[in-house]
């Protein structure tokens, strides 16, 4: 059984950033961040076009039983500089899979490890799941380092898993238990 969660407890906030449900009025600046080269070539990236990025965010905010959409916002500005992205929910099997995306400008400032981490502990305290996935390209070594820092452990290869820009990638699958279900 899914549990209630009010719209307070969907907002965190560290002293560097707020994490927050995001908009379809927040989709230029997702756009820009996702349309990035370097971004583009990470599997949440890859938007080349305003509609792509449109046509995500819907599909996300949409469904939102199973979906949950932040945005990062640095503080004191309120600058959107990134997105999380929480799905395939289930609360039957106690798992769920999470995904993140920062600017490039903002890379190696510690901002993913923060945010996410305020997510993975919804995941674990508020929605009461088991388990957490994440996947990332083989080649993509800062993403691997977030999901290191957050104690995740590498599940396994997913071999030629994501199709992007004509060619297949392998991508590593990583996992954290919720401790206190065991």
């Amino acid at each position: 059984m899914m549990r209630a969660i009010s719209q307070d407890c969907l907002t965190f906030q560290t002293p560097r950033l707020v994490v927050k449900p995001m908009t379809l009025e927040e989709q230029q600046c997702i756009h820009y961040h996702a349309s990035s080269a370097t971004n583009a070539s990470i599997p949440l990236g890859g938007h080349y076009l305003i509609q792509d990025t449109v046509e995500y965010i819907t599909d996300m905010l949409k469904n939102d039983k199973q979906v949950y959409l932040w945005g990062i916002y640095l503080q004191p500005n309120n600058t959107l500089i990134g997105s999380i992205h929480l799905s395939n929910v289930s609360q039957i099997h106690r798992h769920a899979q999470i995904s993140f995306l920062l600017a490039e400008d903002y890379w190696g400032q510690g901002f993913s490890t923060e945010a996410v981490a305020c997510v993975i502990d919804f995941v674990f305290d508020k929605l009461g799941l088991n388990k957490l996935l994440a996947k990332c390209f083989i080649e993509h070594y800062p993403t691997h380092r977030v999901l290191q820092k957050l104690n995740m452990n590498i599940e396994g290869i997913l071999k030629r898993h994501f199709y992007l820009n004509g060619i297949f990638h392998d991508v590593t699958l990583y996992a954290k238990f919720n401790e206190s279900s065991f």
